[in-house]
Parts: structure tokens; C-alpha cells; sequence
């Protein structure tokens, strides 16, 4: 009789063992190595798998062999089946979806109503390195999250550790914010990681709700949006989404987009944080477009995405961000400011600065000084002042220069002068749509595209008439009647159409705003903005008909500039009175209109300043005379100089200078202020 027996005993012994070991290893891995390094979705399903078939295999080669192996065998194929189907029915109960409350609701009170908000994404898995052990990774996250000063922070993929709390708990309490969290896939005991979103806030989270996102691809890969209400003040709820829909299969990631833009509807949040995927992500992005959703801000597969139909809030400035060294980064972080657009709350308005030592407003003193040194050294410079929170940091002249000189503004008048527009149109004295030539009662300027210019396509630059600027100032300025000069130029674009500088611009600005107020513009700006801001002294040079020169040559000291960018600063507020509308502050400082001098455009006489200043503007005249203004940092830089000074070659330098000396000296993401 044939020995059955006799194949398997002649099968090297080794060969059995290491089949044997390779399930087990399978099995185990299943449990324990999400510990040190993260199981993705695929890779878990394949140690699944063959935990599974392995353990099955090794369970029919267990009975014809020898007598001690069998038994090995037989163990080995039975624990391993039993750890994938332990496995499968861990996983799957971790997989309800429930939101997890870590902290919500605490009862403590939004004193302020909320006037700025910063949020961050952050995907908390792809942030580390391979080789740092978990709980330096999650030092570092806490450190690196803690830095950037978030109002709310939205995590995806974050990680949950095996016999830790999560990390949205560690975080929530390292860096006293409320926080959610819903778990995606995998769970923290199995995969080591969770595919799940998470919220922190430092705003009370008021509600939260967990959607799943079908279909499901399988198992190991179950998608979800997290929304969380949280309460900014004033009564208002603020509502934030993460979202992560699934990468690589093009037909479940539209299913996914269906129901999500359908949720959207719903929901209609303020924020979308999305992880999209890069298969998927033209066609997903194009849907939330049309569900009303404008990207503040994308990089690969991350988003994020503001509700378009939502006025309240606007985008002040966005980066990307990498607070941690990834190697290599798979996801970047998304960090993003939003100003309110709501009136100002009132509550640390300056009415007359105090000095304040730098390093209380949080400069790095040596750098801060040797920044101004330098600026002081620049050709012709006299004064450098520089405003934060409202105190006095640096008051600063050069070449016997002091605080009660008057010093010409140059240029930067117009930006003074948009203010006095924007008081007039307030008051209804002014409209933006108002035609300028009737207004001034040229007859013969008031047809075709030359009628059409109005007060906004003067405010812009963009009234298509030639320039009187450049190497046509000095024949306009010796013509007998500027305002007349200035409207009867050639028409070079139709109105609106193109951006020009000139001077003659602002000139028939000044025209139409004494035209409208029956004032004076000097005196109009006494009446309305000096003598409210406590500005004493100002001169303004004048056209042979009297009329004020609207776009150039107001004098006043170094600390009534400051007064003005401090004015601006707080949206129109001045000690206790709202003496500028703070909607036209806001609008004064949008893209209204393009330039090659500036990458972000050019406001209401205001030049918006590139996007790594964080949403700054500044006013600017010939020379080096400047008022800059940072929301972002909480800071105003007045800059005056000789009108004689080379001002315009070395205009890169004192920029430098802005953004690597005197924002170089403060904290890389400061505080929001409400």
C-alpha cells in the first residue's frame, strides 16, 4: 500500500517551517505593525489575505505530515485564520462612524466677537518621517501645530496610537482647543492610523456630525465628511467641513462627489477642507465650483474652499505651509486667513499711542534695531515710525529731521484722498457710478467714453484718458487749467478697460469731490479726517483755480501719517468713533484693478502688496514716502524722505528690509487679534 504520506515527508522540513513563519509573521503583522510603521489600506488587505489562504494551506498540509510538524502546521494555519477573522470583526465594529466628542461644548463664553479667523489643514500621517518613533512624531506635531497660532485646525488622516490616547485628545489639551473626531477606516488598534478627519477649535465646537460618503470600495477604504459648528461670537455659528473622498478609482470618487456636493446643499459651511485626491481632482473641484465654492488655496490633492455666497468673511492671506520636515512630503499644509467683513467691535482702539518697549509687542530687539539702522541709512531717509497693536514700537529721524516737521507725501496723498471719497460716498454726497464731467460741468467731455468715466474708474486708475504722469507732468502742471487738461486728453482705452497712473486722475477726483461737498478737499479733510484724528497741521499745494492737487503734495508730520495707516488698520475706527464707513476700508483694499507695478493689484489708491506679505498695502509717494500696513502682523510702517532722495532705486531695499527686518523680528505666525 502507497505511503500518502511519503510526498510530504520527502518536502524539505525548512520549506514547511518558513511557509509556516511567513503566515505567522502575516497574521502578527496585523495586530502590531501599524504600531511602528502605518498598514495603508492595501497593504492590510493583502496581509489579510494571505493571514487567511496562508493559514488554510498550512491547515491541509498539517495532516500527512510528520507527527511534531503537523501539529506545527496545524497551529500555526489555525492562529493565523483565527487572527484575520478576529481582524475583519475588530475592524469592521471600529467602523461606525460616530463622531468623537474629545471636548465640545465647554461652556466657557466668546467674550469678542471674532474679527479674524485662521485655519489650518494639516494631514498628521504624511507630515513624519519614517524613522521617527511615534511619540517624537507626535511632540512635533504638537509643537508645529501650536506655532502656527490656528484659530481651527483640520486634521486628516490623523493618527490614533496603540494603548495612547488619540492624538486629537493630546492635541486638543497641549494646546487648550475643543476638538472631534470621526474615524474613516482602519482603527487605531489594527492599522495604526486612522483615515478619519478631525476638528480643533479654540472657539467653543457647538455641534458636529459625521456623514458616510458610499460607495464603499471595500473594507479598508471607507470615506467620510466631518462638519463641525463652532461658535465665533455675535451669536454666529461658523462651519467647517473635512472631507476625504477616495484616490485612484475615478467612478467611486464621482459617486462620492455626488453626495457630497448634495450634502453641501444642505449644510452650506463656510469651509471645505478637502483631501481629493490627484485622480479625481479637476472634475471634484469643478463640481464644488458650481455648488458655489471658490479654492482659497490648493496644493496636490488638498484644499481648501470658501462658500461663495457667503460675504461675511474674505480671504486675507493664504500659504502653504510644511511645520514639519517630511521626507519626502506627501501632503503640504494649507493655512489660510480670514478678515471679517462685518462692522468692527469695538475695544483697543488707540486715540493717542503710548511707547511700548519692542520686545513686549513680541520683536526680536537686535534685529528689529539693526533693521531700522539700515533703513536709516538709505538715501535721504528721515523718519521711520512703525505702529503695533496700537503702541508705539520705533520712532526713528535722520539728517536733523524731527516729529514736528511737515514732510510732502508726494504720491501717497491719493491714498488720503480715496478716504475723503469714501466719506463723501457714505454721506451720499458721492456715488462710484456718478459721471465725472457733469459732475465738473465740462460741456463738450461728456460724450462717448469720455461721459462714461466715473468716480470708481478714477479711484482705479482706469479711466482710459492719457496719463498726465511720467514725462507729461510737467506740461499738464503748467497748463492753465488742470482739470480741464486732465479730461480732454486723448482717450487711450475705454473706461474700466485698462489700468493707468496719473496723476490727473486724482486731480479730477479732487474736482468732483469739491464739486459734491461744496468744500474745499483741504477743508474737507479737516472737517471729516484731521481734526477727529487729532491732526493739527497740513498744507496742500493748489491748481491756478484753487482746486486742491488731490494726488499729490500734502504735507503733514511722520506721526499723522501714522495716524492715517493706524486708521486704516482698524477698518475706519478712531478711539470710539467710526469716522471712515469700514465697508469702504475693506473695498478700498481689493484687486480692483491689475498692474505690472504690483502682483496683486491695485485697490482704491492703495497698492496692494505681494501675497507673501500676507495681505499688507501701502501708500506710496515719489521719494520714499510710504505708509505700510499689515493686518496680518497687527503693524503699521511710515516711511518719510527727502523729495530729493533716490527713493525709487533703492524702493527694493527698504521692501526687503519690511518683510526680512522688521516681519523678520516677529514670530512667523503670530496671534490672530479679535
Amino acid at each position: 500500500m502507497e505511503d500518502v504520506g511519503a510526498p510530504l515527508r520527502r518536502w524539505p522540513v525548512a520549506a514547511a517551517l518558513l511557509l509556516a513563519a511567513a503566515v505567522i509573521a502575516a497574521a502578527v503583522a496585523l495586530w502590531h505593525v501599524g504600531r511602528y510603521r502605518v498598514l495603508t489600506p492595501s497593504v492590510a488587505g493583502g496581509l489579510l489575505i494571505t493571514a487567511i489562504v496562508g493559514g488554510l494551506l498550512l491547515a491541509t498540509l498539517a495532516w500527512p505530515a510528520r507527527r511534531w510538524l503537523r501539529w506545527v502546521l496545524l497551529a500555526s494555519g489555525l492562529g493565523a485564520i483565527m487572527a484575520g477573522l478576529l481582524f475583519i470583526s475588530e475592524l469592521t465594529g471600529a467602523m461606525a462612524g460616530e463622531v468623537a466628542a474629545i471636548s465640545m461644548g465647554a461652556s466657557r463664553p466668546v467674550e469678542v466677537e471674532a474679527q479674524r479667523l485662521r485655519i489650518v489643514q494639516l494631514n498628521a500621517l504624511h507630515h513624519y518621517p519614517d524613522r521617527i518613533d511615534l511619540d517624537e512624531r507626535e511632540r512635533r506635531l504638537i509643537e508645529a501645530v501650536g506655532r502656527l497660532n490656528a484659530d481651527v485646525v483640520i486634521l486628516q488622516e490623523a493618527w490614533r496610537y496603540v494603548d495612547r490616547r488619540p492624538l486629537v485628545e493630546v492635541l486638543g489639551t497641549e494646546l487648550s482647543m475643543e476638538s472631534v473626531y470621526a474615524r474613516a477606516n482602519g482603527s487605531r488598534r489594527l492599522l495604526g492610523f486612522e483615515e478619519g478627519a478631525a476638528v480643533l477649535s479654540r472657539y467653543p465646537i457647538v455641534a458636529a456630525e459625521v456623514s458616510e460618503l458610499q460607495p464603499r470600495k471595500h473594507l479598508f477604504d471607507r470615506r467620510i465628511a466631518l462638519r463641525a459648528d463652532i461658535d465665533v461670537g455675535g451669536g454666529r455659528i461658523e462651519t467647517v467641513l473635512g472631507v476625504q473622498l477616495t484616490r485612484g478609482d475615478l467612478g467611486v470618487s464621482e459617486a462620492q462627489t455626488r453626495q457630497l456636493v448634495a450634502l453641501l446643499g444642505d449644510a452650506r459651511p463656510l469651509i471645505v477642507s478637502a483631501d481629493l485626491g490627484p485622480l479625481p481632482e479637476s472634475r471634484t473641484l469643478n463640481r464644488l465650483r458650481e455648488a458655489g465654492y471658490e479654492a482659497l488655496l490648493s496644493e496636490q490633492g488638498d484644499h481648501l474652499l470658501q462658500n461663495g455666497d457667503r460675504d461675511d468673511w474674505a480671504l486675507l492671506w493664504s500659504e502653504v505651509t510644511r511645520p514639519l520636515e517630511a521626507d519626502p512630503p506627501e501632503h503640504t499644509g494649507l493655512l489660510v486667513e480670514l478678515a471679517s467683513r462685518r462692522e468692527p467691535v469695538p475695544g483697543r482702539w488707540q486715540v493717542d499711542w503710548k511707547n511700548a518697549a519692542p520686545a513686549t509687542l513680541g520683536f526680536e530687539v537686535a534685529g528689529l534695531s539693526a533693521s531700522v539702522e539700515r533703513i536709516g541709512e538709505l538715501d535721504g531717509v528721515k523718519a521711520v515710525i512703525i505702529l503695533r497693536h496700537g503702541l508705539l514700537a520705533v520712532e526713528r529721524y535722520f539728517r536733523g529731521a524731527g516729529p514736528d516737521r511737515l514732510h510732502n507725501m508726494k504720491s501717497a496723498s491719493k491714498s488720503l484722498l480715496s478716504t475723503l471719497v469714501g466719506i463723501a460716498v457714505a454721506e451720499g454726497e458721492l456715488d462710484l457710478g456718478t459721471p465725472i464731467a457733469p459732475l465738473l460741468g465740462r460741456s463738450g467731455a461728456d460724450e462717448g467714453d469720455r461721459g462714461s468715466i466715473t468716480v470708481q474708474h478714477l479711484l482705479t486708475m482706469s479711466s482710459g484718458l492719457e496719463s498726465t504722469s511720467f514725462g507729461n507732468y510737467g506740461n499738464w502742471v503748467s497748463s492753465r487749467d488742470w482739470v480741464a487738461n486732465a479730461l480732454e486728453r486723448p482717450m487711450e482705452f475705454s473706461p474700466g478697460e485698462v489700468f493707468r497712473y496719473s496723476t490727473g486722475n486724482t486731480h479730477l477726483l479732487s474736482a468732483a469731490l469739491t464739486a459734491a461737498t461744496g468744500r474745499s478737499t483741504l477743508d474737507y479733510a479737516r472737517a471729516k479726517l484731521f481734526e477727529p484724528m487729532g491732526i493739527e497741521r497740513a498744507s496742500w499745494d493748489r491748481d491756478p483755480q484753487g482746486i486742491y492737487l488731490g494726488g499729490n503734495n500734502l504735507s503733514v508730520t511722520p506721526r499723522a501719517m501714522a495716524r492715517f495707516g493706524q486708521l486704516y488698520l482698524d477698518r475706519g475706527r478712531w478711539g470710539e468713533a467710526q469716522i471712515v464707513d469700514w465697508r469702504w476700508i475693506d473695498d478700498s483694499i481689493e484687486p480692483w484693478a491689475t498692474s505690472s507695478w504690483s502682483r496683486r493689484g491695485y485697490g482704491y489708491l492703495w497698492w496692494l502688496r505681494p501675497d507673501d506679505e500676507r495681505g499688507a498695502y501701502n501708500a506710496s509717494g515719489h521719494g520714499g514716502q510710504y505708509v505700510y500696513v499689515s493686518p496680518a502682523w497687527d503693524l503699521v510702517v511710515v516711511i518719510n524722505s527727502t523729495e530729493s532722495s533716490k527713493g525709487g532705486e533703492w524702493r527694493g531695499d527698504l521692501f526687503g528690509e519690511i518683510r526680512s527686518g522688521i516681519l523678520g523680528s516677529l514670530p512667523a505666525y503670530p496671534p490672530t487679534y479679535p
